[in-house]
């Protein structure tokens, strides 16, 4: 099994990667100087979910990106005085503060929501993949077969080669082919409302105007 392993731990690593690389688009802490790491960490994650709500809300990346700003220069202030945890507290639900200082105007993409989709999706295929493979190995096990490849029921996007060795033992490899994708892509485009980018962009061009 140090294949699926080894493929579990790839996966794992890039979704996480993937997590990272968003919280600090978002976060943005290198846009603030001195504080405490965990100062840096209670902001850039209070701006993580006050963007998450916002773009819930169907907030335009601009706007978002505006208040977003807003929010962390009220914040380091406050940080300044009374501490980061205070500051942070203070807030209240981000969700309704997201709501009030940003209401609906018509709805365009919600990239946020679709790229944690996609994550939590391509998460669940992989943990189920793991699962549905040692079971898999046992039945190749059991059928007394010198070689079986296939696929678990209703996983076709994992590819499974079992093979017996001389010594007793077997050795089994494991993959993930293209079709593991096509769930997680998906979740990204139901989520993240994908058609929504003409409109969103005819709003903001109007905007301007």
């Amino acid at each position: 099994m140090s294949g699926a392993v080894i493929s579990m731990s790839l996966a794992v690593a890039f979704l996480g990667a993937v997590f990272v690389a968003t919280w600090l688009a978002i976060a943005e802490p290198w846009k603030a100087q001195g504080g405490s790491l965990a100062d840096h960490w209670r902001i850039g994650s209070a701006l993580f979910r006050f963007d998450f709500w916002l773009e819930a809300a169907c907030v335009g990346r601009r706007r978002r990106r505006e208040l977003r700003n807003d929010l962390r220069a009220n914040l380091w202030d406050a940080t300044a005085r009374h501490g980061s945890r205070e500051a942070v507290d203070s807030l209240g639900p981000l969700r309704t503060l997201a709501r009030e200082s940003a209401p609906p105007r018509g709805g365009g993409p919600r990239w946020t929501l679709g790229y944690l989709a996609a994550m939590v999706v391509g998460a669940a295929e992989i943990v189920a993949g793991f699962g549905a493979g040692t079971i898999w190995a046992d039945a190749a096990i059991e059928s007394g077969a010198a070689q079986v490849d296939g696929s678990p029921t209703l996983m076709p996007w994992l590819d499974l080669t079992y093979s017996s060795l001389p010594d007793g033992g077997f050795e089994l490899s494991t993959g993930f082919n293209v079709l593991v994708l096509v769930a997680p892509l998906v979740a990204f485009v139901a989520l993240a409302r994908v058609w929504r980018l003409r409109s969103d962009s005819t709003q903001q061009s109007t905007s301007v105007g």
